[in-house]
């Protein structure tokens, strides 16, 4: 036995490829939905014969003596047949939370995926290439690359087993992900490569698609996990306001960022280093306020989406716990008003509330725009707004594109002592295809068209030439 599949066995994981082998993960999910489905129908049976056989609740039907000893002779059968499916819906139930268990347990602290590790356990023969086209995340690859399985498999049984495993022993990094497997099969099955070439497909648009399965296998795992503390925090408790003042008229202005539909922002990095930013900003004493920078279609919104998230979250500092992040309706607030006092008297309430209530990260999004609305009116909002910038019970992240910041924003020294800049750049290459990754699943849920690797990597070089 090869010495990586031996290593797999001692490894934390391999009761569960076990149990993936003898019950897979998409059988486990029909077999207890498909069992729901009809123990919900023999449940409506066994209720109706034994109603009929009491003769309540069925009074008005009359039923007669023949129909009566026929459920008076399947009540036991179908009882019976319930049973026996409560008892298997049960171990596919088990079998399911069993591998969870295992599957998302530190994953943190895990060397390998349970992708990459079921991949080489699957290479019998050595031939790490034909376990990655048989397997359930193989066939994901294939498809990201827009591949005929089936012309593969004919090109994997006209040139026979590859031994590439053997190569694997004896090197001492591991692939650890899908990618890291995909980039050891282009360096080490040249004849693979060369087939791939043969249909039009890149070394490195086959490791991306890889890498983009990996992390899709991530997500659809992370979904299921509906008992974390995160997804749990995105809820909506029983009284969660009870604890902190009312904000009536502030509810109808505004929207909480933590239950909106967030689209994915320019990269896990550079959104990660946004938050952090953040996170330390509004946990100061005084002055917590910050204004994020960047070019049209930039994400900021849903940046502070995922930074509302994040303070849900079981890591969330002292500072910003129980705090909810609030999207103020700016153009609703400025149609409201008729008149400038109006319009000073309805902002001025609307802080008043958010500062009063205590938990309270007020979001003004496209700030420029808003005092430019007010400006209309004759309202100085910089002036009306500025006792709450400093105050201690209340912060406010406001929004820009970088035109409007420097032409409105970074002349007027008031609001550049109270806000602190943070800035994103320009996306790499990277990080707008991984955007587009999530995107494109997303459409392929509403549209049912499939997009390629490929595909993506050329939407991506013609949004940066253009």
């Amino acid at each position: 036995m090869y010495q990586t599949r031996r290593s797999i066995k001692r490894s934390g994981l391999y009761t569960i490829i076990v149990l993936e082998k003898i019950f897979p993960h998409m059988v486990r999910h029909s077999v207890y939905r498909l069992e729901g489905i009809l123990m919900f129908a023999f449940a409506s049976l066994a209720l109706l014969s034994y109603f009929a056989l009491r003769g309540t609740f069925l009074p008005a039907l009359n039923l007669d003596e023949r129909t009566l000893s026929l459920a008076e002779s399947i009540l036991p059968k179908v009882v019976g047949i319930l049973l026996i499916l409560v008892s298997l819906w049960g171990v596919a139930f088990m079998a399911e939370l069993f591998f969870r268990s295992y599957y998302l347990k530190d994953k943190k602290r895990r060397k390998y995926d349970f992708e990459t590790l079921w991949v080489l356990y699957a290479a019998k023969h050595g031939d790490i290439t034909r376990a990655l086209v048989n397997s359930y995340v193989g066939k994901e690859v294939l498809l990201r690359c827009g591949v005929s399985r089936r012309e593969v498999w004919r090109f994997l049984k006209e040139r026979g087993i590859v031994d590439t495993m053997a190569i694997l022993d004896g090197m001492e990094v591991k692939p650890k992900t899908l990618k890291d497997l995909a980039e050891f099969i282009v360096e080490h099955d040249g004849g693979f490569v060369d087939f791939l070439f043969s249909l039009g497909i890149k070394e490195k648009d086959f490791i991306g698609a890889a890498a983009w399965a990996g992390r899709m296998k991530e997500k659809e795992r992370y979904k299921e996990k509906w008992w974390s503390r995160e997804r749990l925090g995105r809820v909506r408790p029983l009284g969660e306001d009870w604890a902190y003042g009312q904000t009536y008229l502030l509810d109808r202005y505004s929207t909480p960022l933590l239950f909106r539909k967030a689209l994915p922002v320019v990269g896990m990095d550079v959104s990660g280093d946004v938050i952090a930013q953040l996170t330390a900003i509004l946990s100061r004493a005084r002055e917590a306020n910050a204004i994020i920078v960047a070019r049209e279609g930039v994400g900021k919104l849903d940046i502070i989406h995922f930074f509302a998230r994040e303070i849900s979250g079981e890591n969330a500092p002292p500072a910003l716990k129980h705090k909810k992040v609030i999207l103020l309706d700016t153009e609703l607030v400025l149609a409201s008003a008729k008149t400038k006092q109006d319009f000073d008297t309805l902002v001025i309430r609307l802080f008043n509330q958010a500062a009063k209530a205590g938990n309270i990260i007020l979001v003004i999004d496209n700030l420029p725009s808003f005092i430019l609305g007010a400006n209309t009116l004759g309202s100085d909002i910089v002036s009306l707004i500025d006792p709450y910038l400093t105050s201690s019970v209340l912060q406010v992240i406001a929004t820009s594109d970088t035109e409007s910041f420097h032409q409105y924003i970074e002349q007027n020294d008031a609001l550049m002592r109270r806000f602190e800049k943070i800035l994103i750049e320009e996306p790499e290459m990277d990080n707008v295809i991984r955007v587009l990754e999530d995107v494109a699943v997303e459409l392929e849920a509403r549209s049912g068209v499939i997009f390629t690797y490929p595909a993506l990597v050329e939407a991506a070089t013609a949004a940066e030439y253009y």
